[in-house]
């Protein structure tokens, strides 16, 4: 595992680096997700966002995974969407 760090976009992660985006409660989260998920896309990434589903039929909902609504654990889930990813030729 490597040492945590600050990246201004998703150029420097590498295939099974793990990112975590911090947003400050100013922020918007929709149109910070949207760069996120934007910016895993090109390069060849799956994005799975962690936390609750605040747009239940909006352009995310694929990518959420909400803990209060998951039946099981979150880290089979997450495990899940990993093998998934995998099958599908993600990186």
């Amino acid at each position: 595992m490597r040492a945590s760090r600050t990246l201004a976009t998703l150029d420097e992660v590498d295939a099974g680096d793990h990112v975590c985006q911090m947003l400050k409660r100013t922020d918007d989260v929709v149109d910070r997700s949207r760069a996120f998920v934007a910016d895993g896309a090109l390069h060849g990434d799956k994005v799975v966002i962690v936390g609750p589903a605040f747009h239940r039929g909006g352009e995310f909902a694929p990518l959420v995974l909400d803990p209060a609504r998951l039946d099981g654990s979150l880290l089979a889930a997450v495990r899940r969407e990993a093998a998934t990813a995998d099958r599908e030729g993600f990186r």
